[in-house]
């Protein structure tokens, strides 16, 4: 797949299950998409492909005339690394924008060897020990931007480098 933006997208397999279901004026969009050996490139992500051996993306969509929202119920599996995403919208009574993106403890090689290939080549061949997890929140109204959320964390728990990468 090609944009005309220079966006250009390949995998090997693709998978993908859409439940819709309206019900009182909201429409919910269930989803389960799966791909194996899948290529992102694009010049402002990397100089060469971004590659995912395997990423599949599960979540609820639920969509209302004010609102459209990631219901935090939602998971994206990079190889062996799960992570919980939320997100919303709404424009009642204020236009307003949250997210949160989860990683629970997970253990450290694990999520050095799941992040995508191509995008942290200065991490490539990190090996490690201990637990890592990340929580991002923010949240911002549009009309009333001072009590912004950002908070971004990663907590390592018996964290410790045993080699460098590149």
């Amino acid at each position: 797949l090609h944009s005309d933006h220079g966006l250009k997208c390949r995998f090997k397999t693709a998978s993908a299950k859409l439940t819709f279901n309206s019900s009182k004026g909201q429409l919910q969009i269930q989803t389960d998409l799966r791909a194996t050996d899948f290529h992102l490139n694009h010049w402002r992500l990397a100089e060469s492909d971004v590659v995912c051996p395997q990423v599949q993306f599960k979540g609820l969509f639920n969509i209302n005339n004010d609102a459209v929202e990631l219901d935090s119920s939602t998971t994206l599996l990079l190889q062996n690394l799960p992570v919980k995403l939320f997100a919303n919208y709404h424009t009642k009574p204020d236009t307003a924008f949250a997210m949160s993106i989860q990683m629970p403890e997970t253990v450290s090689d694990t999520f050095f060897n799941s992040l995508p290939g191509g995008m942290f080549g200065t991490l490539k061949g990190i090996s490690c020990t201990g637990t890592l997890a990340y929580d991002l929140q923010f949240s911002i109204h549009t009309n009333q931007p001072d009590p912004l959320i950002f908070y971004s964390a990663l907590k390592r728990k018996n964290f410790r480098l045993n080699h460098y990468g590149a």
